[in-house]
C-alpha cells in the first residue's frame, strides 16, 4: 500500500484498480488517512456510480455523502485515478456547491468523458479482456507465452459465451484462481456501468484549480483545461503502471510535493453579493426578499416591486451557478445557510417577508425555518407555485439531461409571447454543446436574450436548472406560522399537473406547514409573477396570509371530479 506524506490533512482519493485486493471500479472513494508518521495509508470504502448516475439521472445531488464521510466543512483534498479521477472532481464540485472548502483536486492521468454519445456498445465478453489485460498489469504478471494465449482469446472471444472466455482464461493462466468467477463476474458488470454512466456525464465548467499528475512522452491536461484552471505534473510509468512499483513511488513524491505547495480556494468565493435591490422604498414598513425559481433571476420580482409601490423595498436573491466559474449550491440547506445572513444585514431590523418562487420556495420556506429558530420569523411568507417538499426516499426528481432541458423550455415558453422555435429533434440528437447553440439561438429569436450574448450563459443557466431539479428537499421540521401557498386556478391542471394535482400539493404542505393558507389565480406557472396577477400577490404581502383569492368553488369542483 502507498503512503502519501507532506501534509497535515485527510486527503480522499479515488482509485480504479491496482493491487491484489482491488477489483477494478469497484473502490469508489478511497480515504487517505494520515498515518503515525505524517503519510496516508489508503483503505477501500466503495461508491463510484451512484456520483456519476446522479449527475446524469435526478439522483439527489450531494445527498450521498451525509452518510458521515463528507460532513465537515472542511477544507478537502480530493484525488482520483482514471475514471475514479472523474468521480473526484464531481465530488469536489459538489462538496463547494454545499458550502464546504475545497483545497485540492488531483487527477492521477485522468480524460473529461466523451458525453457525445458517439460510444459504441462494450459487450460483456470485450469487458472481460479488458479487465483480464488490467489485471495482468496490475500484478505484474510475466509476460511471455501468455501474450500469445490472449491473442488467441481475443481471436476466438466473439464465438464464446462469457463463461466460456473465463474458463479458458483459468485454464490458460491469464487469470489467476485467486479471483473468483463470482468476484470477475462482478467486476464486469461494474466495469461496464462505470462507462455507461460517464459517457452520459458532463462536468461542469467551474473556478477549481486542477492538478493532472499524466503518464506518457507528451503530457497533457487530457482535456480538463476546457472546464477548469489545470496544472499538469508529468509523472512516470504509463496509464496502468503508474501505480505499481517503482512508478508509484514517483507518483506520490510528485502529489506530496504538490500538496506542500497547494494555493487556497479563497477566491472561489463569489465576490458579487448574492442580494440585489429590485427597488427600494424610503418609507419602507417591511423589507420583502425574494427567491427565483430555477430559471429565474432577481428581474422576475420587478413587476412585484412596482406593484408594491413604495410600502416596501424589495430585494432578490440572484441563483449561484449564473455566474462564470460559479456552480449552483447542492442543496437548499445550503442555500439557505449562506442567504440568511446576508438577508439579516439588509432588513436592518425591518419587519422581513420572505416570497419564493417554484424552486425558490423551498429555499424560502428553508430560510423562514432557520430565521424562527433564531427569534426572526418573517412577518410573512408567501410561496408561489412552489410543489411540496421531497417525500422520504422519493425520486419524483429521476431525469436525463434532455428532459430536464425539455421542462426548461417549457417554463421560458410561458415567459414569452409565442413558444420557442425548437427543433427537438436536432436537439435530442445533438450533443452538449449542439443543444446549447441551438437553445441559445431560440432564446435570442424569442427575445429572451440579446444577441451579444455567449452561449456559455445559456450553459450556465441550464447547469443551474438541472441541479435544482434534481435537489431533494425535506424540512427537519414544520413551521407553524401563518404561510401563503399560491396556486395557479385548477382549470390550468389539464397543461401542468396530474388530476388532483392540487389537492396533492396543498395536503403534502400542510403536512410541513399547518398554518399554511392557499390562494388560486386565473394564471400559468410564469404569468403568477406579472400584472394583473402579480397585484394579488401584493395584496397579500401588505395585508398578511389569507387575504388572497379563496376560489372555494374551484376546490369543491375539483374534489368532486378528483377523488
Amino acid at each position: 500500500m502507498a503512503e502519501f506524506g507532506g501534509a497535515g490533512l485527510p486527503l480522499r482519493a479515488s482509485r480504479v484498480a491496482g493491487g491484489q485486493r482491488l477489483d477494478y471500479g469497484s473502490a469508489g472513494i478511497v480515504r487517505f488517512e494520515r498515518g503515525s508518521d505524517g503519510g496516508f495509508r489508503g483503505c477501500w470504502p466503495s461508491r463510484m456510480v451512484t456520483v456519476l448516475r446522479g449527475h446524469s439521472r435526478r439522483r439527489p445531488p450531494a445527498s450521498w455523502h451525509r452518510s458521515g464521510r463528507f460532513n465537515r466543512p472542511g477544507p478537502y483534498r480530493v484525488a482520483g485515478w482514471s475514471l475514479g479521477g472523474v468521480l473526484a472532481y464531481e465530488i469536489a464540485a459538489r462538496l463547494r456547491g454545499d458550502g464546504a472548502e475545497v483545497s485540492f483536486v488531483g487527477l492521477f492521468d485522468t480524460h473529461v468523458p466523451d458525453s457525445s454519445g458517439s460510444h459504441p456498445e462494450v459487450s460483456d465478453t470485450e469487458t472481460l479482456l479488458d479487465l483480464i489485460d488490467m489485471l495482468r498489469v496490475l500484478t505484474e504478471r510475466p509476460a511471455g507465452t501468455l501474450e500469445e494465449a490472449m491473442a488467441e482469446l481475443r481471436a476466438r472471444a466473439g464465438d464464446m459465451s462469457i463463461k466460456e472466455v473465463l474458463a479458458r482464461c483459468y485454464a490458460t493462466g491469464l487469470l489467476s484462481r485467486q479471483w473468483s468467477e463470482t468476484f470477475i463476474l462482478g467486476a464486469v458488470r461494474r466495469m461496464r456501468a462505470y462507462q455507461r454512466a460517464a459517457t452520459r456525464y458532463r462536468p461542469a465548467s467551474c473556478d477549481l484549480d486542477i492538478y493532472q499528475f499524466a503518464v506518457g512522452p507528451d503530457p497533457d491536461p487530457r482535456g480538463w483545461d476546457a472546464i477548469a484552471r489545470t496544472e499538469v505534473i508529468e509523472v512516470p510509468g504509463d496509464h496502468l503502471t503508474m501505480m505499481n512499483e517503482p512508478n508509484v513511488a514517483g507518483v506520490a513524491a510528485a502529489l506530496s510535493t504538490t500538496l506542500q505547495g497547494e494555493r487556497s480556494m479563497d477566491r472561489w468565493t463569489p465576490q458579487a453579493p448574492a442580494l440585489v435591490q429590485v427597488r427600494s422604498a424610503p418609507r419602507s414598513t417591511g423589507a420583502v426578499v425574494c427567491v427565483p425559481g430555477a430559471a429565474g433571476n432577481a428581474l422576475a420580482f420587478a413587476d412585484l416591486a412596482e406593484s408594491l409601490g413604495r410600502e416596501r423595498s424589495v430585494s432578490s436573491l440572484q441563483p449561484k451557478g449564473l455566474q462564470e466559474g460559479e456552480l449552483p449550491y447542492a442543496t437548499v440547506e445550503a442555500a439557505a445557510a449562506s442567504y440568511v445572513a446576508e438577508v439579516l444585514e439588509f432588513a436592518q431590523g425591518e419587519p422581513l417577508h420572505l416570497v419564493g418562487h417554484s424552486f425558490g420556495g423551498w429555499i424560502a420556506f428553508e430560510m423562514a425555518l432557520r430565521l424562527e429558530d433564531m427569534g426572526l420569523a418573517p412577518r410573512t411568507v408567501v410561496l408561489i407555485d412552489s410543489d411540496p417538499p421531497s417525500a422520504p426516499g422519493s425520486m419524483t426528481h429521476d431525469l436525463t439531461d434532455l428532459e430536464g432541458l425539455a421542462q426548461l423550455v417549457d417554463v421560458l415558453d410561458q415567459s414569452t409571447e409565442a413558444p420557442l422555435d425548437i427543433d427537438w429533434g436536432r436537439l435530442g440528437a445533438g450533443d452538449r454543446v449542439e443543444r446549447t447553440v441551438l437553445l441559445h439561438r431560440a432564446m435570442i429569436d424569442a427575445r429572451l436574450l440579446p444577441r451579444r450574448t455567449s452561449p456559455d450563459l445559456v450553459e450556465r443557466l441550464a447547469q443551474t436548472f438541472l441541479a435544482a431539479l434534481r435537489t431533494p428537499y425535506q424540512p427537519t421540521r414544520s413551521y407553524e406560522s401563518p404561510i401563503e401557498l399560491v396556486l395557479p386556478d385548477p382549470a390550468w391542471l389539464g397543461n401542468c399537473a396530474t388530476p388532483g394535482g392540487h389537492l396533492r400539493t396543498t395536503d403534502q404542505w400542510l403536512r410541513v406547514a399547518p398554518g399554511m393558507v392557499t390562494s388560486y389565480l386565473d394564471a400559468d406557472h410564469m404569468s403568477l409573477l406579472r400584472p394583473p396577477y402579480v397585484d394579488e400577490i401584493a395584496r397579500i404581502l401588505l395585508e398578511g396570509p389569507g387575504h388572497g383569492p379563496r376560489c372555494e368553488t374551484l376546490v369543491a369542483a375539483a374534489t368532486s371530479a378528483w377523488p
